[in-house]
């Protein structure tokens, strides 16, 4: 059995390389999901959304004014609205003077500083040459149905939430089966991009904007993610 799900997770990279060689997207998440498909496919990240998480009312907030606050200079705080001082132990930034990117895997903050930089850099290029958008939200850090609304509001063609409960909209995915220890909300970004096919076939989304489920992805999800 190992080596039968080795052989068919190397044949599911094979086929997300194969189906997005030449798609172009910019993902921008809540917090780490979605930056793997980058390695996977070998490219630079053109997107800042990599190492951090944004809670639910900066992150909507952001999205609501995105043209205009990706432009803004990212300033650094010593403290938050969200977490005791005493808890902060990795860089805060802030847009808009208290848009907070929480910076959770950067050691310091000029590194993640010039990391920003270069990626939104790299993002605004991709933009102006018309790269399609790709947001995703998912049910962590208080996320409440008052902000899944607003962010289905959003004017972006392509974006889903994720999260352990049924919502009345099209592009919400149930990840029932994928709770975290506390039961209440779904796994940590990066585990959850890891089990993307048990919610939906992701390549498909990247390539044409399809949310759904395929025979592929259902194999998937029983065997191997």
């Amino acid at each position: 059995m190992a080596i039968f799900n080795k052989i068919l997770r190397s044949f599911a990279l094979a086929r997300e390389k194969y189906y997005l060689l030449h798609v172009k997207f910019i993902i921008i998440s809540n917090n780490c999901w979605g930056y793997e498909i980058y390695k996977i496919l070998g490219r630079e990240y053109n997107t800042p959304f990599v190492g951090l998480y944004v809670y639910p009312d900066d992150y909507i907030r952001f999205l609501e004014n995105f043209h205009k606050i990706i432009k803004l200079p990212l300033i650094f705080s010593s403290e938050s609205k969200y977490i005791d001082a005493q808890q902060i132990s990795y860089p805060i930034g802030l847009l808009a003077e208290d848009i907070e990117i929480h910076f959770l895997h950067y050691a310091t903050e000029d590194e993640a500083l010039v990391k920003w930089q270069r990626r939104v850099s790299r993002m605004q290029r991709d933009i102006e040459d018309g790269v399609a958008i790709y947001l995703k939200i998912c049910d962590r850090d208080g996320l409440k149905d008052a902000h899944i609304e607003r962010f289905m509001s959003l004017p972006f063609d392509n974006k889903i939430s994720i999260g352990i409960n049924k919502k009345p909209y099209k592009n919400h995915l149930v990840a029932e089966n994928l709770r975290d220890m506390t039961g209440n909300f779904v796994v940590n970004g990066m585990d959850l991009f890891k089990k993307r096919y048990r919610y939906m076939d992701f390549p498909l989304w990247l390539k044409n904007g399809h949310i759904q489920k395929s025979v592929f992805s259902k194999i998937l999800s029983k065997v191997l993610f």
